[in-house]
């Protein structure tokens, strides 16, 4: 077997192995994706989206209970970042994953760091920092969560990005006058 084929399967078991241990859990979730340009340290998930029915969990509960669970299953530790996405972006499409997390996941409060996860110490990010032992044999660190999900309620919910839904009617008809002058 070749060192491609050898990352090839690991990406797809693991992605295969999350997807089936987040539905065991009850979670809407539709697939998984070890993300081969993120060195698979990137776990994307994309959920149904009728989440918040099925779940009865805010957005960053559900991303929190994802990372949580994948986290806690053997081989976890490699996984330090963990993107949770509606089912409209093609977690298997990197070029779906970048629009979702610049369109989506706010700078501010969009992502959020869980902390003592276990994690892998080889990785050049946690080889100098100062890692806490959990029950005297698992590493612990932190990983970051990025929750790309849409809003479902409130003032937050998404307007159409439209000429005629953003901007006054007489403001619409003075510029296309002068767009068609």
């Amino acid at each position: 077997m070749s060192r491609m084929e050898a990352i090839w399967m690991n990406i797809l078991a693991t992605a295969a192995i999350c997807l089936r241990r987040l539905r065991d859990e009850g979670l809407p979730v539709t697939a998984a994706w070890s993300v081969p340009e993120a060195a698979e340290h990137m776990l994307a998930v994309s959920v149904a989206r009728d989440w918040p029915q099925r779940t009865e969990r805010s957005a960053d509960n559900l991303a929190r209970r994802i990372a949580e669970i994948v986290k806690a299953m053997h081989g976890g530790q490699r996984i330090t970042r963990v993107m949770v996405c509606d089912d409209d972006i093609d977690v298997t499409d990197m070029r779906d994953l970048m629009w979702a997390w610049n369109s989506r996941c706010h700078p501010a409060n969009g992502h959020f760091v869980l902390a003592d996860q276990p994690v892998n110490p080889i990785e050049s990010m946690y080889a100098a920092a100062k890692l806490s032992f959990h029950g005297d044999k698992t590493l612990v660190g932190p990983i970051e969560v990025l929750n790309c999900l849409l809003p479902t309620k409130g003032d937050d919910l998404l307007l159409v990005a439209d000429f005629a839904t953003n901007f006054p009617k007489d403001l619409q008809e003075r510029v296309i006058v002068l767009w068609d002058s």
